[in-house]
C-alpha cells in the first residue's frame, strides 16, 4: 500500500496548459478571468489601413495572466495577451496581482517546423504561457489587488524600469503638443 501511494506522488503530473490549448482549438473568444503576472509598456503603434492611406494610432500593453477560470469554467494555465485601445483614450494602469476578467480570442502560438528554427512554442511553455490572445481594453474589466504581486513580477517590473522606453516618451511628447 506504501509503495502504491509513494509511486502515485511521484507520477508525473499532466501538462497544465493542455486543458488550455484545447480550448483554443475550439475558438470563440472566451470570457477568461485571471490574475496579471507580468506587464510591460504601453507601446504606441501607427499602422496604414490596407487599401487606403488612413493611419490608424493605437496603443498596447502585454500581459501575462495566470488563469483562473474560462467561461466560468476553472481552469489552469498561462496566457500571453495584448490588450489595445485608441491612442486618444485613457490606458488602464495595470499592475502585477491585479485580477482581469475579458472576452479573448484565445489562439495557440504558431509553431515553425523549419529544422534549426528557435521554437518559441517551447520558450512560451517553459515561462508558463501555453496560450496567447488579445483584446480591446474596451471589453476587459480590471480590479486593482490591494497586496504586492509575487517576487517575479517585482524582478521583471525593476527589469522594465531599467531598460529604456522610447515609445512611452515619444506618446507623452505628443500628448503635451496636442494639449
Amino acid at each position: 500500500m506504501l509503495l502504491g501511494v509513494l509511486l502515485s506522488e511521484i507520477e508525473p503530473s499532466p501538462d497544465p496548459q493542455t486543458q488550455l490549448r484545447l480550448i483554443a482549438d475550439d475558438g470563440g473568444a472566451p470570457v477568461v478571468e485571471g490574475a496579471v503576472t507580468r506587464t510591460t509598456p504601453i507601446r504606441l503603434t501607427e499602422s496604414t489601413l490596407p487599401f487606403g492611406n488612413t493611419v490608424r494610432v493605437e496603443q498596447s500593453e502585454s500581459v501575462d495572466l495566470r488563469i483562473t477560470s474560462v467561461a466560468g469554467q476553472p481552469v489552469a494555465g498561462g496566457l500571453r495577451a495584448t490588450l489595445y485601445g485608441p491612442a486618444d483614450q485613457p490606458f488602464p494602469v495595470i499592475h502585477c496581482g491585479d485580477l482581469m476578467r475579458a472576452a479573448i480570442a484565445l489562439h495557440v502560438p504558431e509553431r515553425y517546423l523549419d529544422p534549426g528554427v528557435w521554437d518559441a512554442t517551447a520558450w512560451l511553455r517553459e515561462q508558463g504561457i501555453g496560450v496567447v490572445g488579445s483584446v480591446k481594453i474596451s471589453a476587459m474589466t480590471l480590479a486593482h489587488s490591494s497586496g504586492r504581486g509575487s517576487f517575479a513580477c517585482w524582478l521583471h517590473s525593476v527589469q522594465e524600469a531599467r531598460q529604456p522606453a522610447p515609445d512611452r516618451l515619444l506618446y507623452r511628447l505628443r500628448v503635451r503638443k496636442t494639449a
